[in-house]
């Protein structure tokens, strides 16, 4: 399964990049420059993703470039810009994006940490897809929305937390983040995309802020481990098919659900609650 979503990924990457492949260069860093407002938005300088590798070492963006006698503000980093670049240790974003976009950062596998700007709202799909070294992110309180599968297989992150202002996570978004033990959802987040945490080996406890509406399926599959979910929802949020780890849920596992005080009734009366597991708390 794993392997055939990388493999769409690779594919549908390698056959875009030549579109994307170009631009303005400044200081050794390729630009879109727009002129209507004056803004630039990294680009992608490869013709291929084996051949991303044009920034060894570390890399610091501008919040502004200069070419032709107009300043332009960096506020973008594109699709695919530092796609598989491997090579790259670390990189400095400016305050003034606000936009990382589709597999920007995908398979940059040199990176331990990653500082997301104050500034971004939007995290783009596979985003951060494959960065295996990638120990912890936080989302600050900027980001709304986190695209589908924009950490996916990040499988040495221990810990994440989202900003206050993240309304949704995307399909497969921490997926087979197997060594992920501690995940914080602020506490704007309305729905949880489908598969979002599949495969997360690591997490025992999750905690769900009164905000959730929706969980979709198998959000939780395959995430053995848990044992105590927390919902402080009032309303119980729909939910998905086997939203949560139906090894534990169907069978002998001892997963608790933890529900509002005098909520255990409306939410064994919705579908896919397991009655049997809901505790009051």
């Amino acid at each position: 399964m794993r392997k055939r979503f990388f493999i769409t990924l690779l594919l549908a990457a390698t056959f875009s990049l030549s579109a994307l492949a170009g631009g303005t260069e400044i200081g050794g860093i390729h630009y879109e420059l727009d002129r209507n407002n004056n803004s630039a938005c990294v680009t992608f300088t490869g013709s291929s993703y084996k051949e991303n590798n044009n920034y060894p070492g570390r890399l610091t963006i501008p919040a502004s470039v200069t070419h032709g006698g107009v300043t332009y503000t960096v506020t973008a980093i594109g699709d695919y810009a530092f796609y598989y670049c491997s090579s790259l240790l670390r990189i400095t974003l400016p305050g003034t994006v606000t936009s990382i976009g589709e597999g920007a950062f995908a398979g940059c596998t040199g990176f331990t940490s990653f500082t997301i700007p104050t500034s971004v709202t939007h995290i783009g799909e596979s985003a951060f897809y494959d960065c295996t070294r990638l120990t912890s992110i936080t989302i600050p309180n900027s980001v709304v929305t986190i695209g589908d599968m924009a950490f996916y297989n990040c499988n040495r992150m221990t810990s994440a937390a989202l900003g206050n202002n993240v309304d949704s996570i995307g399909d497969k978004a921490f997926a087979y983040c197997t060594e992920l033990t501690s995940f914080s959802f602020g506490n704007s987040i309305k729905k949880i995309g489908d598969n979002a945490f599949e495969g997360c080996f690591g997490l025992t406890s999750i905690t769900l802020p009164a905000s959730v509406t929706h969980i979709g399926n198998g959000a939780f599959a395959y995430c053995t481990e848990l044992q105590q979910v927390y919902c402080r929802c009032t309303t119980p949020p729909t939910l998905g098919e086997k939203a949560f780890p139906a090894e534990l849920m169907e069978s002998g596992g001892c997963c608790k659900l933890y529900v509002p005080a005098s909520r255990k009734q409306a939410y064994a009366a919705n579908w896919g609650w397991f009655e049997n597991r809901i505790q009051e708390k």
